[in-house]
């Protein structure tokens, strides 16, 4: 029997990640999903289901307690239902108090997957450190950037499976890409949170609609449409510009020039940036940031273009950098590290 824990069912990376790993494991094992109630990456697991209810809070007091509440939640049913055998996947650092039932419960599995970086509640994040490096604990992280912020010192490995699955399609791997300066695809995946920059997209796709007519920008957005439509009603959007929600096929890489790797570097480090990994692997030039994970397989000006200014101005500034030659070069040398980064 194995239970996988995620607190937050949300539209970010780390539950898509999850959701991946789960579909294909529960091929082979039983798996029960603990999770929060939401509208998000997790919704459509069919298989057996605890949901602990949990509501956010701006208020970090009231988030204490929240969390707390359901960190606790989760121990107390993992305490009445874990038996010698059995095996806890936890997707991330935040839900690692609940191997605290490690200590009760002999002969118990665990693993543990980081795909976030940051501290929600630090009394909860220092406890749960301490555990996920017992020796005990197969970690699974989705960069050494992780790896090292958090001082990791278990058994462990670097896996990203979903990037295996695009290197196998081999008509992307082996497709000379055609670029039209004049007329660039640009396009993202983002989450509607805040710091994910999909505010700065639609800046940049109105500053370009008289400037640059021949743009064409694409924004896949991870989240619940009513929430965004809330913030940008449709008639006020950019005709320049094209919305999908929630669509994370492999397939919406593909006929595009150019990636935006847009996670506010003052605010966040991204600490892995699987869309920018998927990217770099479809050929896609990727112009993001200059801090965060994924510069492990970035290199600026050889097979990405990182952003001096996080700003329209940067933006542009960093496409003006580019011809047809560069271009091409760029796309060809992105695939290629991320086939030796992964040894594929």
């Amino acid at each position: 029997m194995e239970y996988w824990v995620h607190h937050l069912n949300d539209y970010s990376g780390s539950p898509l990640v999850m959701a991946q790993r789960m579909n294909s494991k529960s091929l082979i094992d039983h798996i029960t999903l603990i999770t929060n109630s939401g509208n998000g990456f997790l919704s459509g697991w069919t298989g057996p289901k605890v949901e602990l209810p949990y509501q956010k809070s701006h208020n970090r007091f009231v988030r204490f307690i929240r969390l707390s509440y359901w960190y606790l939640a989760s121990i107390w049913y993992l305490w009445k239902h874990v038996h010698h055998g059995d095996k806890i996947v936890i997707s991330t650092i935040i839900n690692t108090p609940v191997l605290l039932i490690r200590c009760f419960v002999g002969g118990l599995n665990a693993e543990i997957h980081i795909h976030e970086v940051y501290f929600r509640v630090p009394l909860w994040n220092s406890l749960g450190l301490r555990l996920a490096n017992h020796k005990d604990v197969h970690t699974i992280y989705n960069s050494r950037f992780s790896m090292d912020f958090w001082s990791f010192k278990g058994s462990g490995e670097v896996a990203y499976p979903r990037l295996r699955n695009f290197f196998n399609q081999q008509a992307v791997i082996n497709t000379v890409p055609n670029f039209d300066m004049n007329r660039l695809k640009i396009f993202t995946v983002l989450s509607l949170i805040p710091y994910k920059g999909y505010r700065l997209f639609l800046e940049l796709a109105t500053s370009c609609l008289r400037s640059r007519p021949g743009y064409e920008f694409t924004l896949y957005v991870a989240g619940i449409p009513a929430e965004f439509y809330a913030e940008y009603p449709i008639h006020k959007l950019p005709s320049n510009l094209k919305l999908h929600f929630n669509n994370t096929d492999p397939e919406i890489y593909l006929d595009q020039h150019i990636f935006l790797g847009l996670t506010n570097p003052s605010i966040l480090l991204e600490a892995f940036g699987q869309t920018i990994a998927e990217a770099m692997c479809t050929g896609n030039i990727v112009i993001a940031s200059g801090q965060g994970g994924y510069l492990e397989f970035m290199e600026n000006e050889h097979n990405a273009i990182l952003l001096e200014e996080y700003s329209v101005q940067g933006i542009l500034r960093a496409i003006d950098r580019l011809d047809l030659t560069r271009a091409i070069a760029i796309s060809q040398k992105a695939k290629q590290r991320m086939c030796e980064f992964y040894s594929l």
